[in-house]
């Protein structure tokens, strides 16, 4: 982890302000919050030694595209250095380490949100249908990636099913074999730009307690071109979890969702599939992560609930 007085160094040197910080929780960039001596928040990303800069640009660029649109949404906007710079380097031991700065976006994260209510669940949809119809004309050369979280390549979760126990590896491969057969159908379906991680610690809801509303999005940094429907999936495969009735709930993000994105009938079908096999990707990178005896709680932080939840989702 990057020291804090490193990280004041890094802001008074290339932003020329000085700042206050705190630690913030995340899987590969560390992330850190700073206040200025106006109270101005933002979130600083200080990314992995010996990164990649592309991905790094292509985020960037995703971000800058949704602002010029001025949607009603509130998403991170980056911040360029005092050269003019998105993205900065510095030197950590013998590597070169990139940062970027971006506004904070205000709100309570979904994770923290009692009660989650029909309502909030479809102002949920309304927003995600907002984000994926305004990155239906974003390209970008980089959006053509493989990795792991990727629904359309969800099916690498088989050669792993020895990591779990024979009731366990029952539930996922029903699933899987279900995704198997959907695949005519599903490489067809339609595609673009999606954010692909809208889970429950990248929404932000309002401070208002008593009729709160999603205000915005955080963490474009698993967007890809993909099927549109994975989107949803997502959204659902988040905000379901926790909750008697995943179904129903997964209805009132439907039905806000498809205010500002119109889903197929092929697409539709193959939706109950896809939210299961994202709960089992998230399963399977737990597991992965458990066996290489990593030590960061972020990494299984959805793990029991996504087990809960494709346990009800089954039945």
């Amino acid at each position: 982890m990057t020291p804090i007085s490193e990280v004041k160094k890094i802001i008074s040197q290339f932003y020329g302000i000085h700042v206050t910080v705190d630690s913030l929780p995340g899987d590969e960039d560390e992330n850190f919050r700073l206040i200025d001596k106006l109270k101005n928040p933002y979130v600083f990303k200080i990314s992995e030694e010996n990164s990649d800069l592309a991905p790094l640009n292509y985020q960037t660029e995703i971000l800058t595209f949704l602002e010029k649109r001025n949607i009603a949404l509130e998403l991170p906007k980056p911040i360029p250095t005092t050269k003019g710079d998105f993205i900065g380097t510095f030197t950590s031991g013998k590597a070169t380490r990139y940062f970027r700065l971006m506004s904070w976006v205000n709100g309570r994260i979904w994770a923290g949100i009692q009660p989650k209510t029909s309502i909030l669940r479809k102002i949920l949809g309304e927003k995600a249908g907002l984000l994926t119809s305004n990155l239906q004309n974003f390209s970008h050369p980089l959006m053509h990636r493989e990795f792991d979280w990727n629904l359309t390549q969800s099916l690498w979760t088989k050669n792993h099913l020895g990591l779990f126990t024979e009731e366990e590896k029952e539930l996922i491969i029903t699933f899987q074999q279900r995704f198997s057969n959907l695949q005519n159908i599903y490489q067809n379906l339609p595609k673009s730009v999606v954010h692909n991680d809208l889970n429950d610690y990248n929404i932000l809801v309002s401070k208002d307690l008593i009729n709160p509303e999603v205000t915005g999005f955080i963490d474009f940094g698993d967007a890809v071109f993909t099927q549109t429907i994975n989107d949803v999936a997502i959204v659902i495969a988040y905000a379901v979890m926790e909750v008697a009735n995943p179904l129903e709930a997964a209805l009132d993000i439907l039905k806000g969702y498809t205010a500002h994105y119109r889903s197929t009938p092929e697409e539709l079908q193959c939706l109950y599939i896809l939210v299961a096999m994202r709960w089992i990707t998230t399963v399977t990178k737990a597991a992965i992560r458990k066996k290489d005896k990593s030590n960061n709680p972020y990494h299984s932080i959805s793990e029991q609930n996504a087990w809960d939840a494709l346990k009800k989702w089954a039945t």
